[in-house]
């Protein structure tokens, strides 16, 4: 139980952090009128589970540093798709329109990817330091 508290504790704070960046990527396209809107107040549902997205993903981490470099470069790129998801999926908003037009139309996805790689890559760290592999 010990081993896992510190990864875990680490994805839950990873996911509160990418919150804070989904409310500044939603602020920049739909500004404060936006924000105070029926999309701002859901978007505040989608903040309020990822954390819990963030340990979801967090779990995923753990064979991180097994993969190759291509290996986590996709994957770091899928689960920022898949993250994102959840988030709009738990702030209950429109998933598909709003993946394409806010991450990959509006490119933040060339910020956010390697944004995903380093949490993936922290996250992994801290799996490898509790199970005592030493890879990471």
């Amino acid at each position: 139980m010990m081993k896992r508290t510190i990864p875990v504790l680490l994805s839950l704070l990873s996911g509160a952090i990418w919150a804070v960046i989904a409310y500044v990527v939603a602020y920049s396209m739909i500004g404060r009128a936006g924000m105070s809107s029926q999309v701002g107040r859901r978007l505040i549902v989608g903040m309020i589970a990822a954390p819990i997205i963030g340990a979801v993903i967090g779990g995923g981490s753990r064979g991180f540093a097994r993969l190759g470099r291509t290996g986590r470069i996709a994957l770091a790129l899928v689960d920022l798709y898949f993250a994102a998801f959840l988030f709009l999926w738990a702030a209950g908003l429109e998933i598909v329109p709003a993946i394409m037009w806010g991450i990959t139309l509006n490119a933040y996805f060339l910020v956010l990817w390697p944004l995903s790689y380093m949490n993936h890559s922290l996250v992994a760290r801290s799996w490898s330091s509790e199970d005592g592999s030493g890879n990471g």
